[in-house]
Parts: structure tokens; sequence; C-alpha cells
């Protein structure tokens, strides 16, 4: 049997043990391969949609690709307990690989309308991904959850920190080989999520439906055994869309990864734009995407354990104060070092507010649940973000970076407030 000093934790036995475990490192490598997928297309993509369609389109592919990863993470969510989660992931990842293949020939025959219809279905494999970091919180026990999902989400340091320095080499190849001078950034994905996908089918099993069943049984006597067992928390009673969103903590939870995303795409799509009018090079440009990857994904581990030490709502706090100081910070200065900088903090608070929410989230719910209401949570964050991304276009190019900047500072300090209220109602 595997078990811990913390009373708090529960005890698994230990094949189910080693199943998590497997299924985690399996999820961690599917971020981790992903995220170099990902890594520059929204970036790269306003700079497409500013020469191709004009400067106030610049968030267009950003939101078309949001867009259809939000509404696929609906629809995965509602596949997870009817078709079982690795099937649920290989599905979202195969239409991710016909989005990007519209995506590649829409480049390659200089038709922009062909690139912009291949963006949302480019999405639904992004939307897949993203489901990990729910999968393996389910896997695991209550206590382990919020290292779990941060170790997963840590993944996405290895491609995401890497992939902006592609972004030049893949221009030269691109054209080498007399093609458009970005298709390779939309090609690149297109190969990864294939081997995802063989990732996926090979290392998720058992399914990880079955290792769900056993924790929240395993929870829930653990509940009848101290006496706390309760209609929210038996699993027999099943609450209303009506009950779950009015629930507090939910609340806190999904503002926490909506607003924390919303602010992070709002100043990051733009910033590669507002780098490339002030004369930096495409390696700049790269440099500081990867400051902001790096902020975004590499403290995860951390995160985790921060999490289940201090609880979340502290550590939610600490994102959104952090959000509201890069987005001071960012107009500011120029220069690369700031910006970086800048950026950095950006991915950072992101990564508090994300991996805390993400937990909190699968904190308050039975895993009958967790599908629907983790895919409404994605359509929520995706079609928010998109909204954003898109008139990100619109503000900045009539009022310029610093009115973004503010922005997203006005909406960090929202959330901030958001987090204390609920917190200090619980004590």
């Amino acid at each position: 049997m595997a078990s811990t000093s913390d009373p708090s934790q529960v005890t698994v036995p230990i094949n189910h043990f080693k199943a998590s475990r497997r299924i985690a490192a399996t999820l961690f490598s599917g971020q981790a391969i992903g995220s170099a997928a990902m890594a520059n297309i929204s970036s790269i993509g306003a700079i497409i949609a500013a020469a191709q369609i004009g400067e106030r389109w610049l968030g267009l592919p950003s939101a078309l690709h949001t867009v259809g990863g939000a509404l696929m993470a609906l629809l995965i969510g509602f596949l997870l307990n009817r078709i079982g989660r690795r099937n649920s992931l290989l599905f979202g990842l195969g239409i991710g690989v016909l989005g990007g293949v519209i995506s590649v020939m829409g480049l390659v025959q200089a038709k922009p309308w062909l690139f912009i219809l291949g963006l949302p279905f480019m999405g639904s494999a992004k939307a897949a991904l993203d489901f990990g970091r729910f999968i393996v919180g389910e896997v695991f026990p209550k206590a382990q959850r919020g290292r779990a999902v941060a170790t997963v989400v840590w993944g996405a340091t290895i491609g995401a920190v890497g992939g902006p320095f592609l972004i030049e080499p893949l221009a030269r190849l691109s054209t080498y080989l007399g093609l458009y001078e970005h298709t390779g950034i939309y090609l690149f994905p297109v190969i990864l999520y294939v081997v995802i996908s063989v990732f996926y089918s090979i290392g998720l099993r058992p399914e990880p439906e079955t290792l769900i069943a056993e924790v929240a049984a395993i929870e829930e006597q653990d509940l009848n055994i101290t006496g706390s067992q309760n209609a929210a928390s038996d699993s027999s009673y099943i609450r209303s869309y009506r009950e779950i969103f009015s629930d507090p903590a939910i609340v806190t939870a999904m503002s926490a990864m909506i607003i924390g995303h919303l602010v992070m795409v709002m100043i990051m799509v733009v910033t590669s734009v507002h780098m490339d009018h002030h004369g930096h090079s495409l390696a700049s440009i790269g440099a500081v995407l990867s400051s902001h990857t790096f902020g975004m994904f590499f403290f995860s581990v951390f995160t985790g354990i921060l999490l289940d030490k201090f609880g979340r709502a502290p550590v939610i706090s600490a994102g959104a104060c952090i959000l509201v100081l890069a987005a001071l910070v960012a107009p500011l200065s120029l220069h690369l070092i700031p910006l970086s900088f800048a950026l950095f903090l950006l991915g950072l608070g992101w990564n508090f507010c994300f991996v805390g929410g993400s937990t909190l989230l699968a904190d308050q719910l039975k895993p009958v649940e967790r599908g629907k209401v983790q895919g409404v949570n994605d359509l929520l964050i995706g079609g928010i973000a998109a909204t954003a991304s898109l008139l990100s276009g619109f503000v900045f190019a009539s009022f310029g970076y610093s009115v973004m900047a503010i922005v997203g500072a006005i909406l960090s300090a929202l959330l901030l407030l958001r987090v204390v209220i609920w917190f200090l109602r619980l004590r």
C-alpha cells in the first residue's frame, strides 16, 4: 500500500499509485511536446494577420484558435464520461491535426481565408492537451492534487521556453524551401500532434476513468469513517448547474482561471506587434516570448507544493498581485531586458492563477460532475480570451500598448478582490 504521514491523505493501493504515476508521466510528455507546437501560433499569427489582413485584425488568428479550442473543450468535456478520457483526448488531437493541415495549405497557396479557416480546428488540440491537467488531478487524491496538476502544467516548460527560439530557424527553413516565411510555424504542430496521439494511445492505460473511480471510492470511504459525509460530498447526490455555479469556491476557481488567462492573452498577443513596430528582430521577439513562457510553466512544480502546503487562496492571490505588477511594468520600456522581465511576470502570475484555479475546481467537484463543468469552464476561458484577443487589435491600434496594460492591471486587481472576499468568508 502507498501511504503518507499526512492524516489528510487517503491511502491508495500500490498498483493504483504506479498507474497514476504512469498516466501523469504520459500527460506530462504531451504537455512538453504540445507546448513546443503551440508556443508561437498566437504571436506569429498576429504578425501574419497584420501583414495580410490589416493591423486592426491582428488578434483574429489568436481569437479563432481560442474559440475553436473553447468550443471543443465543451464537446470533449461531455465526451469524457461517454467514450473515456483517452479516446476524448485522441479525438481532440485528431481535429487539431486536420486544422493544421488546412492552415498550412492556406499559407502555401497564399490564401489568407484558408489559413484562417484552419485555425479554429487547430484549437481543438490545445483543448485536448489542456484537459490533461484535470485528468491528472482526478487520478490522485486531494492532498496530492496540487502537485499532480502542477507537474503536468510544468511539462509545458520544455517546449514553451524553447519554442520561441525556433521562430527564426523555421522561418529560414520555410524560405529555403520556397514557402511563405512563417509556414513552418504551422506545419510544426501538425507533426507534433501526431506524435502526442501515439504517446497517449500507448501511455494512457488503464483508462484513467478506472483510477478516478477508485480514488472517489476511497475518498468517500474515508469521509464515512471520519463522519464528515454530507449531501455536497455524497457521490449519490448530483448537483444541478445552478447549485454548482452558485458555489463561491467554484466561482472563485473559475474566476482565477478566466481572468488570469484573459489578462495574459491581452498583453501577450500584442507584445510581438508592439516590438515589431519598434524595430525588434524576430530573434528578440522570440527571446521575450521565451521569457514569458518560462514564467508560465517553469515554476509549476513549486506552485503545486505551495498549493498543497499553504492552500489555494494564498497562491491565487499572489498570482493576481503578480499580474498587476506585470501589467504596470510592461509599457515602461522598449528595451529587451525590461520587456522580458515584464512578460516573465505575466507568465508567472498566470501560472499561479491557472494552476491554483484548476486545483481548486477539481477539489470542489465529484467525478460525475467534472467533465461537463470543466468543459464549461474551458469554454468560458476560451470564449472570453478569444474576445479579448480579437478586441486587443482594435484597442492597440486605437489607443496603444499602455492602455492595454492598464486594463490588464484593473482586471487583475478585481480578481484579487474576489479571492480575498471568498477567503475572508471562509474564516
